[in-house]
């Protein structure tokens, strides 16, 4: 129950910060909670990544896809960083 409503919590905060981005300033408050949710949620955050870049883009009123994927991507290279830093995989250096 407790994940649970962690993940609500981060639910509703990323999409209350995508409308405050959208309505009322510039500063990326859901990128940045975008960034903490792909590394609490994993996979799990690409659709919702998706769908909050898309209607940010609607906020907007810029062409539609492109939030959408500046949101995907940030989330694959945290995702990436989380299991090459953290994950079992050893992190190979140019030099090794």
């Amino acid at each position: 129950m407790k994940k649970n409503l962690s993940e609500i919590i981060l639910g509703i905060l990323l999409i209350l910060s995508v409308l405050i981005q959208g309505v009322l300033t510039a500063f990326p408050f859901s990128l940045i909670f975008l960034v903490v949710g792909s590394y609490f949620w994993e996979e799990r955050i690409f659709p919702f990544a998706l769908g909050l870049g898309l209607f940010l883009d609607f906020l907007l009123g810029d062409h539609l896809g492109i939030q959408a994927m500046v949101f995907l991507g940030v989330s694959f290279l945290t995702l990436a960083v989380k299991k090459k830093i953290l994950g079992k995989e050893k992190l190979k250096l140019p030099y090794d």
